[in-house]
């Protein structure tokens, strides 16, 4: 019967997915003892070498040599070796620790812009399980930053006032190192997920160039707002001089997505929006008003915003201008011509008169 078999470690201390090499020896079998490997409860064995080796005493030792390469999910597995011939068998096992870097996980929250404390959870899994933690990154979700914070395991979003709390939507990005590099070479392992900031809507920086529109009597104008709304605007609104504008051929009203601009936390980003729009057609005198958009998403107040809209006379095209103006010169040139032909005739007429005075 052989005997215990004896590894030439008392654990194994690995990288991930990086070669490693154990031995395991058996003694005093008769006939010569069968070796194997397991980690966990996955057989090993065909990554294994074997020499065996009679001994004087007739009995023989067998010598296996593994070589191996795992990843994190054997991490802390038992790795057994075991002796067997047709008397008995034993077995003997040692631990198995791989370091690999961490997998980093954030999850996603949501928030009112009333709520007094707000704060986002990072968690890392790794070996060895001392971690390093950077600034915490804060990001559009248009690929844009905004800003770093210090943090830990635990962000908790700096005190802001509450009209300002929709600037904390977006991607926040926690970053963790343990010192072991991962396949991609580096050692720094992020994870990201989003804080959702209930808030009012928004009426975005953009805006501003845009308070007065100019239009044209007999033409279209459309006046246009951008906004920033989350969760989305459930109801919105035109007035002209208190009076609700209805949709009709006349006015027009409609709305769509797009990317708008606004200041997060002192810094100017494209973030995803809506523009509304009201096209007015055909120009008339008296729709040069104030016009004044509702709007509301069921938090906090609902939001207004007014353009005025100035108006102006056609103007002539460039063509009739100067057709007007060829025609005038045209014409006092033919005056001036004609004036000319009529005091040559009148100084001629009068030299003929003299001179037959003189006769």
């Amino acid at each position: 019967m052989p005997l215990v078999p004896m590894l030439n470690a008392s654990f194994v201390n690995t990288l991930e997915m990086v070669p490693f090499s154990v031995s395991c020896v058996s003694t005093g079998s008769r006939p010569a003892a069968t070796l194997w490997w397991t980690v966990g409860q996955t057989d090993i064995t065909f990554d294994a070498s074997s020499q065996e080796h009679r001994d004087s005493d007739e009995t023989y030792t067998v010598t296996s040599t593994l070589t191996y390469e795992v990843d994190r999910k054997y991490h802390l597995q038992p790795m057994t070796c075991t002796s067997n011939n047709t008397v008995g068998e034993f077995s003997n096992k040692i631990s198995l620790f791989v370091r690999f870097p961490p997998d980093v996980s954030v999850s996603n929250v949501t928030y009112e812009m009333t709520d007094p404390t707000r704060t986002i959870n990072c968690t890392a899994d790794g070996y060895p399980n001392t971690y390093t933690f950077y600034a915490w990154q804060h990001w559009s979700l248009n690929g844009h930053i905004i800003r770093e914070l210090e943090g830990d395991t635990i962000l908790t979003l700096p005190v802001v006032h509450t009209a300002l709390r929709y600037q904390d939507n977006g991607e926040y990005v926690c970053t963790v190192s343990n010192g072991i590099q991962g396949m991609d070479g580096t050692d720094k392992r992020k994870g990201a997920a989003q804080i959702i900031a209930y808030a009012q809507p928004v009426i975005t920086i953009d805006n501003e160039e845009r308070r007065l529109k100019y239009g044209e009597i007999g033409k279209s104008v459309e006046i246009v707002v951008h906004v920033y709304s989350v969760p989305k605007f459930y109801y919105h609104a035109w007035f002209s001089n208190g009076k609700q504008v209805q949709s009709s051929s006349k006015f027009l009203i409609s709305e769509y997505s797009a990317e708008v601009e606004d200041v997060f936390h002192g810094k100017t980003i494209k973030v995803d929006g809506f523009v509304l729009k009201l096209t007015i057609n055909d120009v008339i005198n008296d729709d040069s008003s104030n016009y004044t958009l509702i709007l509301g998403n069921g938090v906090g107040q609902p939001v207004e915003h007014t353009i005025v809209l100035e108006l102006s006379s056609p103007q002539k095209s460039e063509t009739s201008s100067s057709g007007v103006i060829i025609g005038a010169v045209t014409g006092s040139l033919i005056s001036l011509f004609i004036i000319m032909l009529v005091l040559s005739f009148a100084i001629v007429k009068k030299r003929r008169g003299q001179q037959q005075c003189d006769k």
